[in-house]
């Protein structure tokens, strides 16, 4: 899996681009067995005509998205009660077709902050929703310093033992310095179902 910064270089994890403004009002993009963790930079394959429309619509704009994945992947046209509730700020960074022959799109996307769906405003052409940005929680005590650095480690020796990590992630972790930051990057290449990846990005005190 190739990930990409929005200048084109190849990245991983950047948790300082997500400070841009983001609106209380976002189109809502859903997702089937994927969840997106704030710094994340992460290819999608998107192909349903709502989201198509969706990317071209925000290209035309400032990018931002919600993301917000879906209770029941098999549902092809979900509406917002199907969806859950807690998702991810996003910044499309890049968009290219699959192939000439194809409308299907990989999609480059940053996550960049957790946000609450409140309500949902718009339900075509594609979802829309008010939106309620999710600051995480956090504290600089002698406990969670030690479990930062544990987990820090284990997150090493995972990215030594899985072929599938790029190795570059490994000088990332090294150099992170936030517990929140890294636990995040640590879920998002975990093999778990999409409840347990949801049931981390709705955990807001990083202890």
């Amino acid at each position: 899996m190739t990930f990409f910064n929005d200048d084109g270089k190849k990245g991983w994890f950047d948790r300082g681009r997500g400070r841009a403004r983001i609106r209380e009002e976002l189109s809502v993009l859903p997702l089937r067995n994927t969840v997106i963790y704030p710094g994340v930079v992460i290819p999608l394959t998107i192909g349903r005509e709502s989201s198509l429309r969706l990317i071209d619509d925000a290209m035309e704009g400032d990018r931002m998205i919600g993301i917000v994945g879906q209770r029941n992947p098999d549902v092809d046209d979900p509406e917002g009660r199907e969806l859950y509730a807690m998702g991810t700020a996003a910044q499309i960074l890049r968009v290219m077709k699959v192939s000439e022959d194809s409308r299907n799109l990989i999609v480059h996307v940053q996550g960049l902050q957790r946000l609450r769906v409140l309500r949902y405003t718009q339900r075509r052409p594609y979802l829309q929703a008010h939106i309620q940005l999710i600051d995480e929680r956090t504290s600089q005590d002698a406990e969670l310093q030690s479990l930062f650095h544990n987990l820090r480690e284990v997150a090493l020796r995972i990215i030594e033992l899985s072929p599938h990590i790029p190795q570059e992630v490994s000088n990332v972790v090294q150099n992170m310095e936030s517990a929140g930051y890294l636990a995040d990057l640590v879920a998002a290449y975990l093999n778990i179902t999409m409840s347990e990846k949801e049931e981390i990005l709705e955990t807001i005190d990083v202890r």
